[in-house]
């Protein structure tokens, strides 16, 4: 679900959806549980993997 403020932050810094669909599929909550997190190391793993 994107938010008025998620997009315009979006288009601010220029990042996809297919960016976003990316994270929110492979990265992980952070501690507090209020971001997802695509680390340098999950994304050289994905790299990889495939």
């Amino acid at each position: 679900m994107k938010t008025k403020h998620m997009e315009m932050r979006m288009t601010q810094r220029r990042i996809g959806g297919d960016v976003i669909a990316l994270v929110e599929k492979y990265g992980e909550f952070n501690a507090r549980g209020d971001r997802i997190i695509l680390s340098r190391k999950m994304i050289r793993k994905l790299l990889q993997d495939s």
